[in-house]
């Protein structure tokens, strides 16, 4: 019996649990966009951003996601689109959009707390208008 350990803290140290992230693995960037350099130095543009010395620069953060946010996206993606009629596409409707909103906002810790989003929510009119195809 260990009486100054926690069972979380035991559950750990056993690899049957993982541990709480810090903040920077909860709030850095770089864990969901890649630094990139630029290498074409044809274009006004490659020879500006580079450097005194010719060398190309580190931009701090292109919009290059890693990994792991593309897979994060794929999952998100697959388990609230649907099936587009006619069609073997599969996209993310108003209604899809709406039930993905709400988990996102949802806390699990705070489940009193639970807010909806319509699927006529100003901010679902607001993202199919700007990023939709068909709607």
């Amino acid at each position: 019996i260990r009486c100054n350990q926690s069972p979380q803290q035991l559950l750990v140290s056993q690899g049957r649990a993982l541990p709480e992230l810090t903040d920077r693995e909860k709030y850095d960037p770089e864990f969901l966009l890649e630094r990139t350099t630029t290498t074409s130095a044809t274009s006004a543009d490659a020879v500006a951003a580079s450097g005194d010395d010719g060398d190309p620069i580190t931009l701090p953060l292109q919009p290059k996601a890693t990994e792991y946010l593309e897979r994060a996206v794929d999952k998100i993606f697959e388990a609230h689109s649907v099936d587009e009629r006619g069609n073997d596409e599969k996209v993310l409707d108003r209604n899809a959009l709406s039930k993905w909103m709400t988990k996102c906002v949802s806390s699990p810790l705070e489940p009193s707390q639970s807010y909806v989003i319509g699927p006529y929510d100003r901010s679902i009119s607001a993202i199919l208008s700007r990023y939709s195809t068909s709607h």
